[in-house]
């Protein structure tokens, strides 16, 4: 089929209203014909939406946080990527976000910001005093802090467990 025959059939598909210039195309060594762009209100409707995966947001966050040594300024970031991305709830965010400050629970309150501090192991020491107490809100808010830390902790092991790729070169 000639190039002027398919843009003829294409401007017969897209109606009166897009019409074709003719612009010089040197490789085709003739005038062809270029529609235009498509109009911004017909590019509204045919506007794709994506959305990742919740986990493929705790993946791409265990590659990047370890949650057993985060300092105060990376568990904010790792908190606030897994809740922008949509992996965890507003609530979900808090209760981790408070779980980063001291309460008197064994924690060391003279601990620089910058120091690393190991969550999975602070919650479980949270979470093993709220059931002696029988404190259920506090328990069930340091288990669902303990169920995202836990989920990150098992794709980080998940990963380093896989071999690396062999490179391309070295294939038979």
């Amino acid at each position: 089929m000639k190039i002027n025959a398919l843009v003829d059939a294409f401007r017969r598909l897209s109606g009166p209203e897009v019409a074709a210039e003719h612009v010089n195309d040197a490789s085709l060594g003739a005038k062809a014909p270029r529609l235009p762009p498509i109009a911004a209100e017909k590019l509204e409707r045919i506007t794709d939406t994506i959305t990742v995966s919740s986990e493929a947001i705790f993946r791409f966050a265990a590659a990047r946080f370890d949650p057993q040594r985060l300092t105060l300024a990376r568990a904010r970031d790792m908190f606030d990527l897994l809740y922008d991305g949509g992996a965890i709830s507003e609530r979900d965010r808090a209760i981790l976000a408070k779980g980063l400050s001291p309460r008197g629970d064994g924690m060391r309150l003279d601990r620089p910001a910058s120091e690393p501090r190991n969550l999975v192991a602070e919650f479980q020491g949270r979470l093993a005093r709220d059931i002696g107490r029988g404190d259920v809100a506090a328990s069930e808010a340091n288990g669902r802090a303990l169920a995202i830390l836990g989920r990150l902790d098992a794709f980080r092991a998940e990963a380093q467990a896989q071999p690396e790729p062999e490179p391309a070169a070295n294939r038979p």
